[in-house]
């Protein structure tokens, strides 16, 4: 019976140190894998970052990015270089953001081009937003409605009533598939009229265009026609696509202001990661970039620049994309837009 009972004492034993030797051995694992996650969070970043936007040199992306490029290498300690990849409306930076390896070295300044219109007018894309994690919202650009001042017209009621009475006549320059393109979209919704979409490789050309006529109107940022407002053959600005005035044009109007809601112009700009990088590399970046954003001279340098400041969580960003994407898809399939 004692020995019985001896034995049974000795099996449980064993049965302890197995148990006991597995949970050892189970927890010097998980410390080899946190030791390096630990150490990682603490030393990042400890080399050059990569910022990856969607234009030349004196682009409207790179003219973003710089400032605030400058005042994060300032608080990460490391630089942030600014890596210029045009093309193909940010599908080519787009595709090389999302085969970048996720250690959180290469950031992506991603917009509503990016991950709302090429989704809506595309079936065929390199990428999608599951390959990207949302950091922070950075800044929109801010669209006015220019129109040329032979056109005879002061305001959108004024625009609305002249193609009225000239349908499909009157005509408005655009990019297919930008924001210039899905603005004329929406405010003919919104006014009831039907407006003449005029295809050009971007929208700074249709802008020059106006001044020969060869267009009526244009959504486009003021700074591409700030210098021809008041000319004898310029533009004058019929309104803002924005919740609010511009800063530099107190006295003209928003499109809400004069009636006409849901019209949405210009771009948003954030900042991505690939997906699955650390998830302490995200929480230091989203910190240094809201830090930057906060900074009295960059804010001057991109209000300047006709941007409007954000900030916020990843979590904010990716609500705001969830919350835009299907409005567009829903634009693109009511006009028929396809690009591929």
């Amino acid at each position: 019976m004692e020995h019985a009972m001896f034995e049974e004492y000795v099996a449980e034993g064993a049965t302890r140190t197995r148990l006991a030797s597995r949970l050892m051995g189970g927890l010097l694992v998980l410390g080899c894998l946190l030791a390096p996650a630990s150490a990682g969070a603490q030393n990042y970043p400890n080399r050059a970052l990569k910022l990856i936007v969607t234009s030349s040199p004196g682009g409207p992306t790179d003219v973003l990015a710089r400032p605030i490029a400058e005042k994060v290498s300032e608080i990460l300690g490391q630089q942030v270089v600014v890596d210029n990849v045009p093309g193909a409306n940010t599908m080519i930076a787009a595709a090389r953001t999302a085969r970048s390896d996720p250690d959180g070295y290469t950031l992506f300044l991603v917009s509503a081009s990016t991950v709302s219109l090429n989704p809506a007018t595309r079936k065929n894309l390199s990428y999608s937003m599951k390959d990207f994690a949302p950091v922070v919202l950075v800044a929109s650009s801010r669209y006015v409605l220019a129109a040329r001042t032979s056109l005879g017209v002061s305001n959108v009621s004024e625009l609305k009533e002249l193609a009225r009475k000239n349908p499909g006549r009157i005509k408005y320059g655009m990019s297919v598939g930008s924001p210039s393109h899905f603005a004329g979209l929406m405010l003919g919704s919104a006014a009831g009229v039907e407006f003449m979409p005029i295809p050009y490789k971007d929208v700074a050309q249709a802008t020059k265009d106006i001044l020969v006529g060869e267009v009526d109107f244009v959504f486009t940022p003021l700074s591409t026609v700030e210098h021809l407002i008041g000319q004898k053959q310029g533009v004058v600005i019929l309104g803002v696509t924005d919740d609010e005035r511009i800063p530099q044009l107190p006295n003209i109007p928003t499109l809400i202001e004069q009636g006409y809601k849901g019209v949405w112009g210009g771009s948003w700009y954030g900042i991505v990661l690939r997906s699955g990088s650390p998830a302490y590399a995200v929480k230091r970046l989203n910190e240094a970039f809201n830090q930057a954003l906060e900074d009295q001279s960059v804010r001057e340098r991109l209000l300047r620049a006709g941007f409007k400041v954000y900030g916020g969580t990843p979590e904010q960003l990716a609500k705001h994309i969830e919350n835009e994407a299907p409005v567009y898809k829903k634009i693109a399939q009511e006009a028929n837009i396809q690009l591929d």
